[in-house]
């Protein structure tokens, strides 16, 4: 007798007794035929969700080695939750640092919050920032990320921007309500017109002044110096 031509009840009973340690020879069975796929694949999935939530799932760190967006679509139909971490971070983290947008995007549509830190305490723009990324950071800020919170260390996105010298990225932190004039770390001295100067960023210099940074109350007088002879 085929396999195929056995009831779908059997089927599924002899794929729950393939042990988890087989799950690769359920896999192949289920691509033999069109009919074992359908049946057997949301098992697949199931089985990979509850495999995920002992251990360590191979599976669920393919989808986003692979930024394979269909297959994390098909997680979450079988019962994946967004809140899930994969090696202690959350999943949206994970697909900002794999720079994948499509699955940042589908991360947040599915409820993914824009905000929250992971366990090193940087939150989903300082990564995006960081890396930097300027279409997963677009994405972030129309999604509701906040353009001034810091992270655990007390350093607001803005920061690396500016260090980074990426003036588009400046720009559209600013654009999102970003203080030109705050300081972007604990310290009050750290104000972006004097991270700029001190990482001799003369053109993000003048891209912030342009943009109303104070010097008269940002710069030192040997900094204010360096801004009269080198920028303007």
């Amino acid at each position: 007798m085929a396999l195929q031509t056995l009831p779908a009840e059997l089927l599924l009973l002899i794929a729950e007794s393939i042990p988890d340690h087989s799950v690769s020879d359920l896999s192949a069975l289920a691509r033999s035929s069109q009919h074992l796929h359908t049946l057997l694949n949301p098992h697949l999935y199931r089985r990979a969700i509850r495999l995920h939530r002992e251990a360590s799932s191979s599976a669920l760190e393919r989808v986003f080695l692979l930024h394979n967006q269909r297959s994390l679509q098909l997680f979450f139909a079988h019962g994946l939750s967004v809140h899930t971490k994969l090696r202690r971070l959350p999943l949206l983290a994970v697909a900002i640092e794999q720079q994948s947008y499509a699955l940042t995007q589908l991360l947040l549509v599915e409820g993914a919050d824009a905000n929250e830190p992971d366990w090193r305490g940087a939150t989903p723009l300082t990564l995006a920032v960081r890396l930097p990324n300027r279409d997963i950071v677009r994405l972030l800020l129309s999604s509701g990320a906040d353009v001034d919170k810091p992270n655990a260390a007390g350093v607001r996105p803005l920061y690396d921007a500016v260090v980074s010298g990426d003036r588009e990225l400046i720009r559209l932190l600013l654009e999102k309500g970003a203080d030109v004039d705050a300081p972007v770390t604990r310290c009050v001295e750290d104000v972006p017109l004097r991270l700029a100067c001190r990482c001799y960023q003369g053109k993000v210099m003048a891209f912030l002044m342009k943009a109303g940074a104070s010097v008269e109350t940002c710069l030192t007088g040997a900094e204010e110096m360096y801004l009269r002879t080198y920028i303007s």
